[in-house]
């Protein structure tokens, strides 16, 4: 048995409350007991200035076993947006959407699992949305970004973009936007801005222009929404507003583009896209995997593909055009996109391919081209003036390919094959009779070095007179106007016939060096 004494401070006199019976009795106190330290069981109960005591403990480590999520694992757990100053986090694991407002310091490796979207808007010039400063410090392999891609089992009809750069420029009216810049200054290293390895093709060009869809239905198989193919955004169109809505996109011809102008983004992750491509029949749709620029249509983009991705790829029946199938597979949206408008692009494929190949369009050179030594062909057979020809215009009448010392890109080994490039020239002789009284042989044609650096090939001499009876008359090869060649004077011998044309294609002697003259000779007959 005890009691409990209680002290009036005006006259410390002491008031005894009790018995307390083995501490069972109960106490009620209004108001507040003044105590320098508090006793249960043996034990001081923490004041005002010791929290931690509250939670049997006194630092930080003590108190993390008492703050659980109620499953024992000694989780600390906030609500859902709590605000934090300033905190450093060793190792620690982060899980579900986590926005930061402001400056992140990071020392060591961060590890994410699952995306990492960064949104940012400029406020001023020279701003970036993520910036990177490495100093390789004069080591090797030293990399900014390393990306370790797996393709997994892909195949025909699924593209992968691995860097994607999607350009809206819809507000733009001028300016030059590079998606990649490379600047650097100068010093002894050898600096590219583009470097692939064996078996890749370094360039894919799918050059074309957009224009507006013939079909832009909304969740309908036939019926075009006349505001999704108009090119303006001052009508709209709200899609994709239910799980399993779709769209089509199609035009009377084949196209590889399809750029979607959105007012208004879709919220979260998107919409989940499938696409398909119309095949034979009424809205009979294959799917294919396109690298999609919208983002799930979140953000304005391009969807693209390459043609061969699409096999069989024909008009749909019920639109009689060739259509793309898009298809919201996403269960809930707060937000659906709005469609400004849509337009597609039929483009044609220019590549710079894994073997050095090339094919482009149009080619200025400023300089000289070299071909390595290597063959320069020229299609034969082709109209002049059409595509798939080369074309010469020159006002000398001649076209003349070098190779030497002022033109070392044509080595001597090196064929230039052209086909046959043909220059006629002609003579008429009036009453040669009279004109054999004097002198047999009559110049044709002077082969000068000016014009004809590399000499003739004679390939066809053609005759005519006027006269009934046939005449042989001998085409000659002279080295000067009084001396005939003498290891080769004959380019060839040519019989008349009566008052026709004769043609003689097969030359004796064809090659004419520059500096030759060629001669006629004329029979003495009189013609």
């Amino acid at each position: 048995a005890g009691y409990i004494r209680f002290y009036d401070d005006s006259d410390d006199t002491n008031v005894k409350v009790g018995p307390v019976n083995n501490g069972t009795t109960v106490l009620d106190v209004t108001g507040s007991i003044d105590a320098d330290v508090l006793i249960e069981s043996g034990n001081a109960v923490p004041n005002a200035t010791d929290h931690l005591g509250f939670f049997g403990g006194t630092t930080s480590a003590q108190l993390l076993a008492e703050m659980t999520d109620e499953t024992g694992t000694g989780l600390l757990v906030f609500g859902s947006q709590p605000t934090i100053a300033t905190p450093t986090l060793n190792s620690a694991t982060m899980t579900g959407l986590i926005n930061i407002d402001g400056e992140v310091n990071i020392t060591g490796e961060v590890d994410v699992t699952g995306n990492l979207d960064l949104i940012h808007t400029a406020t001023a010039n020279d701003d970036h949305s993520f910036e990177i400063d490495t100093d390789a410090a004069g080591f090797g392999d030293i990399k900014s970004i390393d990306i370790n891609y797996t393709t997994g089992a892909i195949a025909a009809g699924e593209d992968e973009g691995i860097v994607l750069i999607n350009i809206d420029e819809t507000l733009a009216t001028g300016g030059d936007v590079f998606a990649f810049e490379v600047l650097a200054t100068d010093g002894e290293a050898s600096i590219y801005g583009l470097k692939v390895g064996a078996l890749i093709g370094p360039i894919h060009q799918d050059s074309g222009v957009f224009a507006n869809p013939t079909t832009g239905t909304d969740n309908s198989t036939a019926t075009s929404t006349a505001a999704m193919i108009d090119g303006a955004t001052s009508t709209t169109t709200a899609i994709f507003e239910n799980d399993n809505e779709y769209i089509l996109i199609g035009s009377a011809a084949v196209f590889e583009e399809i750029e979607f102008i959105l007012t208004t983004g879709s919220s979260g992750a998107g919409i989940a896209p499938t696409f398909g491509y119309s095949i034979s029949g009424a809205h009979q749709f294959t799917t294919f995997s396109p690298v999609d620029g919208t983002n799930g249509f979140r953000n304005t983009g391009v969807i693209a593909w390459d043609a061969s991705d699409l096999t069989s790829h024909v008009a749909n029946d019920d639109t009689s055009t060739f259509d793309i199938k898009i298809t919201r597979t996403r269960n809930s949206l707060s937000t659906t996109p709005v469609l400004g408008y849509a337009k597609v692009a039929s483009t044609t494929e220019y590549i710079w391919d894994k073997d050095g190949d090339v094919n482009i369009k149009d080619l200025t050179a400023v300089g000289n081209v070299d071909f390595g030594g290597a063959d320069l062909e020229i299609p034969q057979g082709q109209t002049p003036d059409t595509d798939g020809d080369i074309d010469a215009d020159f006002t000398d009448g001649t076209l003349v390919l070098q190779h030497g010392s002022a033109h070392a890109e044509l080595g001597a080994s090196t064929d230039v094959v052209m086909g046959k490039l043909i220059h006629s020239f002609a003579a008429t002789l009036g009453f040669p009779d009279s004109l054999q009284g004097e002198i047999d042989n009559w110049p044709l044609k002077a082969i000068n070095s000016t014009e004809y650096p590399h000499g003739i090939v004679v390939t066809a001499i053609r005759l005519t007179t006027s006269a009934s009876s046939t005449y042989a008359v001998n085409v000659e090869n002279w080295d000067t106007p009084t001396t005939i060649n003498p290891a080769n004077p004959t380019i060839d011998a040519i019989t008349t016939s009566a008052n026709t044309e004769a043609v003689e294609s097969t030359i004796t002697y064809d090659t004419i060096p520059a500096g030759q003259i060629i001669m006629l000779d004329l029979p003495t007959t009189d013609i």
